[in-house]
C-alpha cells in the first residue's frame, strides 16, 4: 500500500526445500484474497518450487531407487538391494543380514541427498567460508538410518 506504483507488477513466488510446504499455502491465500477482491489485489502470475519437500512424511525408501536411477550406485548393488531388502530400506529386519550388508555397501557410495552431483565428503576439513555456505536440511536427523557418519 505504501508503494502503489508496484501493484500492477507481476508477482511470482518461489522457494525450495521446506518452502514446498509453505509456498503453495501462501499462493492459495493470495489467490483467495484476489478472488474475494481483498485490497490490495496482487498480480499473482505463478509460483515455482525447487527440490521441494511436499509432505512431512518423507519416503526414504525412494532414496535407493533414485540413487540407482541417477547412476550413483551400480546395477549389481541395486539389484541385490531390491532382492535382499524387498524395497524396505528404512526399517530393516535386524535378522536380514544380506540386506544389512547391502545397506552398508550403499553407505560406502556416500551419496549427498540434497545435491547428488556434489561429493559428500570432498575433503577432511572445511574452510570457514565453506561452512558458512553449506545449507543444512531440517530432516537431517531422518537420514541417519542410511548414513550415521556424515564425515
Amino acid at each position: 500500500m505504501d508503494h502503489p506504483e508496484f501493484l500492477s507488477n507481476p508477482v511470482y513466488i518461489g522457494g525450495d526445500s521446506y518452502a514446498g510446504l509453505i509456498v503453495p499455502g501462501v499462493v492459495q491465500q493470495i489467490s483467495n484474497g484476489n478472488e474475494e477482491n481483498i485490497k490490495p489485489l496482487i498480480n499473482l502470475q505463478g509460483y515455482i518450487l525447487g527440490n521441494p519437500l511436499t509432505d512431512s512424511n518423507v519416503d526414504w525408501n525412494s532414496v535407493i531407487p533414485f540413487a540407482h536411477g541417477m547412476g550413483l550406485i551400480s546395477d549389481e548393488l541395486y539389484e541385490s538391494l531390491k532382492r535382499t531388502c524387498r524395497g524396505q530400506y528404512q526399517i530393516i529386519d535386524p535378522s536380514n543380514e544380506d540386506c544389512l550388508n547391502d545397506i552398508q555397501a550403499y553407505k560406502k557410495a556416500r551419496v549427498e541427498y540434497a545435491h547428488v552431483l556434489i561429493p559428500k565428503c570432498p575433503f577432511a576439513s572445511l574452510k570457514p567460508q565453506d561452512v558458512l555456505d553449506r545449507s543444512r536440511s531440517l530432516a537431517e536427523h531422518s537420514r541417519e538410518f542410511l548414513d550415521p557418519d556424515p564425515c
